[in-house]
């Protein structure tokens, strides 16, 4: 992830100092010796940037005791805000990818093509946590709208991308939410990639009342966490239909053990 910092000193201060050692005694060496400090600074920078975004993750995540979730209207009034540019177009995608998967902002940004099958409608999910890796299974129609996507997408790598080629930073998100919602007449403090989570979540819960499924798709690592945040969003009624469990269907597994011929009610001898 390349950081605002980093841009900085390649741009301004790097070229500086070059110029200035590259006519001295031993400049060619020393500036060997810089360009690896400055490569050497710049992965550290992005590291300690990457690792306070994903903290802010984290942060949005617990403060939220009864998290906040947009309507239709707010949806749409939002996805009409962005410019009709190439770059508006992928803030659109974003948006839409966040509702469709739940997705956390750093894992929306980190996201790569290898992780995306069209044929299978797989999307594989690797957080920057040491738990919370998922595969999600959309439907035709979304998969079909993220392949239109890749047909423009800008580079070979990241799914939502710079106009580079390069990869976005979460803090990007946060910052072109805050601008459609300001055009929109919202309030910028309340819309933030958590708010869409929350909206895919609460939608999710509502429609398979399944608390386990929801917590392997949002990828909580504690399913008090994800009783604790969604729970009152269901009726007395709806929360009697609630499970906590998932079927297992074993009947491919057969296939794997050998044929055993003894019929069913036939009892072993007995010793």
């Amino acid at each position: 992830m390349v950081t605002e910092i980093t841009w900085f000193i390649w741009y301004n201060i790097f070229p500086a100092f070059f110029r200035l050692s590259f006519g001295t005694p031993g400049g060619r060496d020393f500036s060997v010796s810089l360009i690896k400090g400055v490569i050497s600074i710049s992965k550290k920078i992005d590291s300690v940037v990457s690792a306070l975004e994903n903290k802010v993750d984290d942060i949005e995540e617990k403060v939220d005791d009864n998290p906040d979730t947009l309507t239709d209207d707010e949806i749409n009034l939002l996805l009409e805000q962005t410019p009709d540019s190439w770059s508006g177009r992928r803030d659109r995608e974003v948006m839409i990818f966040m509702l469709h998967t739940g997705c956390r902002v750093s894992e929306v940004v980190g996201l790569r093509w290898g992780q995306v099958d069209f044929e299978d409608r797989r999307i594989d999910i690797s957080p920057s946590k040491f738990w919370g890796e998922r595969r999600l299974v959309v439907s035709k129609e979304y998969a079909s709208r993220l392949k239109a996507w890749r047909d423009v997408a800008r580079g070979d790598k990241w799914v939502f991308s710079n106009a580079r080629g390069g990869d976005l930073s979460a803090r990007y998100v946060r910052e072109f939410l805050d601008t459609y919602s300001l055009r929109a007449g919202l309030d910028d403090a309340r819309v933030n990639p958590h708010l869409f989570r929350h909206t895919f979540a609460e939608r999710f819960f509502l429609e398979t009342e399944n608390l386990q499924k929801l917590q392997l798709v949002l990828g909580h690592k504690d399913i008090k966490t994800t009783a604790e945040f969604y729970l009152h969003v269901l009726s007395d009624e709806q929360r009697t239909r609630v499970t906590t469990t998932i079927d297992i269907d074993l009947a491919h597994f057969e296939k794997r053990l050998p044929n055993m011929t003894m019929s069913p009610g036939n009892n072993p001898p007995s010793d």
